[in-house]
């Protein structure tokens, strides 16, 4: 995959649109679904996973203003 940075436009939609359906479809599906309150550990790993996600699709929208701004 290319860097971020050396793709155009329309590659950074596809991509950020890609990762968005992925965000939401993990939050929908799978995010804190049948975890026990007091499973400390899954709970930590399963907003660790959506910040991740959450992230991603952030990063890849400033790329895309970036890009726009030039």
């Amino acid at each position: 995959m290319k860097n971020r940075s050396e793709m155009t436009l329309l590659e950074l939609l596809e991509l950020y649109q890609n990762e968005k359906k992925a965000f939401e479809k993990y939050r929908e599906d799978t995010f804190m679904k049948d975890v026990d309150e007091k499973d400390e550990v899954t709970r930590k790993r399963h907003f660790k996973e959506y910040e991740e996600l959450q992230l991603e699709v952030m990063n890849i929208a400033c790329f895309i203003a970036e890009k726009l701004l030039k």
